[in-house]
């Protein structure tokens, strides 16, 4: 998780399980960090900020009158939205 999602696409997960492992589990500092980074998520409901805010980015510029193509243009992915300009 505080990798940024890195690992999770199966192409860039490590054959080696344990080339991961050293850098972060173990580790009880890295524990907290997640802990609070989770606490965080849950406490600014970050998630339902993350959906509302991309549904005003994404429909709002479609509700502009923007063409068809533009929408072809847009990408959502995750909690990712792009838009190409």
């Amino acid at each position: 998780m505080q990798l940024g999602g890195y690992f999770l696409k199966p192409e860039f997960v490590p054959q080696q399980a344990y080339r991961v492992f050293n850098t972060w589990m173990g580790d009880p500092g890295k524990v907290l960090l997640l802990k609070g980074i989770i606490d965080t998520i849950h406490n600014e409901n970050l998630l339902d900020r993350v959906q509302k805010t991309g549904d005003i980015l994404l429909n709002g510029k479609w509700k502009k009158g923007e063409r068809e193509r533009e929408k072809k243009k847009t990408f959502v992915t995750s909690s990712f939205l792009m838009l190409l300009v």
